[in-house]
């Protein structure tokens, strides 16, 4: 008997399945099976099924399996590219009304054979939405064999004069495409001029906060007898402004900066004035900022006095040492580095040591050169072998020029190294001796020192009555060991 078996080969869709008997008359050696296929025209792999024998009557099985290949003569088709999706730049002049709007173009590479999505949504640059334009966020829908739509954000038109300003509306989430390029920047380009500055409009620049690394400025902007309708100031300074409120920063070129106002804040009344504040870092000048124009207009205001830097002095520590002299010093510092030379006088006084046997007086004056931020003062302290507690000495600084004094005076500490010296003990002992009938005899004490001494130890002696009598019953003795 015979029967087919699926393989990859499916029974009905790609082979005809057959089963029977083969009979072998005798004599006969071969006998043919057939097994129909059913071709199509699908590119795919070549598929098999095989053909089983069972059962045999008047032979046995020696190879009873044969597998059938199929073999494939159909040629792929080529993939089907995928569109990408692209939305392009766009500049627009900003208008005084509410009729003016974006329309930014989102394309297709190639139409596509299927629905294409992508979602959109806008985003703040220099620009800001609900002041100068709408926010807008969504989904575009590409229908099969559209290549084109677009995004409509409208814009809020006025009459500030103002720098260009920028926002961006970015593609994300695609379906049935990719995003070739997926951010555009919209520029509304200020169609608006600020009147020059008349009236006597000035910039007053004031330091309302300075920690060395850093400080906190305010600019008032007063419009003088005439209104102004927008406002740009510009200036040039060492520092880096690291954040802004109530204004924005235009542009910042080497050392120029240009800044201008807010929509709120942009019209200032004849009379009146606004403020606008800033955080920066120091830089050569530290918070000096000079050439102060409004609106084109050298201002009639005022350049503030830089704030100087503080001067603090720190305590200082040295071991006495037993002979000769040691130094003392303490480190006076700057809190940033000067413009111009700062000077300092200094001098010293008692604490619990005594000028003259503990240290040497010592007064002077302490000059930095501009850039410098720290020096030394040294007190000359004299080294001795006396027992005694650590002693201090006090400096005080005074007098500052192109400086404040923040902590002005400091304690230096003259560590005793001398430690008293244990001396040994004497002890003499008890002494026996036996009389004798005639002559005499000596009678011997032992004294005795609890320890060496490093150096010569001398003590004296006498002997003193007991029951004994000087005399009659021993000699009386003095003397020095």
């Amino acid at each position: 008997n015979y029967a087919t078996a699926n393989g990859t080969a499916q029974a009905g869709s790609d082979y005809v399945a057959g089963s029977g008997t083969l009979t072998f008359a005798p004599g006969e050696t071969s006998k043919t099976i057939h097994v129909d296929i059913l071709g199509d025209t699908v590119a795919e792999a070549n598929e098999t099924f095989t053909v089983s024998l069972s059962a045999p009557s008047g032979a046995t099985i020696a190879d009873g399996t044969a597998t059938g290949t199929i073999v494939n003569d159909d040629s792929s088709a080529p993939p089907v590219p995928t569109p990408a999706i692209s939305i392009g730049d766009l500049t627009v002049s900003e208008g005084n009304g509410d009729h003016v709007h974006f329309m930014f173009t989102v394309t297709l590479d190639q139409p596509s054979t299927g629905t294409v999505t992508v979602n959109y949504a806008t985003a703040n640059g220099t620009a800001q939405a609900g002041s100068d334009y709408v926010a807008g966020t969504g989904t575009l829908t590409f229908a099969p064999g559209e290549t084109s739509k677009t995004i409509h954000v409208d814009i809020l038109g006025d009459t500030v004069a103002e720098a260009n300003e920028t926002f961006t509306v970015s593609l994300s989430g695609p379906s049935g495409a990719t995003i070739a390029d997926g951010t555009a920047t919209g520029t509304i380009v200020n169609d608006d001029a600020a009147a020059p500055a008349t009236g006597g409009a000035s910039v007053d620049y004031i330091v309302r906060d300075n920690w060395g690394s850093g400080f906190v400025a305010q600019m008032e902007v007063e419009a003088g007898t005439s209104a102004l309708n927008g406002w740009v100031i510009e200036f040039d300074a060492g520092f880096t402004i690291t954040s802004i409120w109530n204004a924005q920063i235009v542009s910042h070129v080497g050392t120029h900066y240009v800044i201008k106002n807010m929509s709120y804040n942009a019209n200032v009344g004849a009379g009146k004035d606004t403020s606008f504040g800033f955080q920066a870092t120091p830089g050569a000048g530290g918070t000096t900022a000079t050439g102060f124009t409004i609106n084109g207009v050298a201002s009639g205001g005022s350049d503030p006095e830089p704030v100087l830097p503080a001067l603090s002095v720190g305590a200082a520590t040295i071991t006495e040492g037993d002979s000769g002299t040691k130094l003392l010093t303490f480190t006076v510092t700057l809190s940033e580095a000067a413009t111009s030379a700062v000077s300092v006088a200094y001098a010293t006084s008692n604490g619990t040591a005594t000028a003259g046997s503990d240290y040497a007086a010592a007064t002077g004056t302490l000059t930095f050169a501009a850039g410098e931020t720290s020096k030394t003062i040294q007190v000359t302290v004299n080294g001795d072998t006396v027992v005694e507690g650590n002693e201090t000495v006090n400096l005080t600084l005074s007098n500052a020029s192109g400086a404040t004094i923040a902590t002005g005076s400091a304690v230096g500490t003259i560590t005793n190294d001398d430690v008293a010296v244990v001396l040994p003990t004497l002890a003499v002992s008890d002494a026996t001796v036996t009389e004798g009938n005639s002559g005499t005899k000596v009678m011997s004490f032992t004294v005795t020192l609890s320890a060496a001494s490093s150096s010569a130890v001398s003590v004296a002696y006498a002997t003193s009555n007991g029951t004994a009598t000087s005399g009659s019953d021993y000699a009386a003795a003095t003397g020095t060991l």
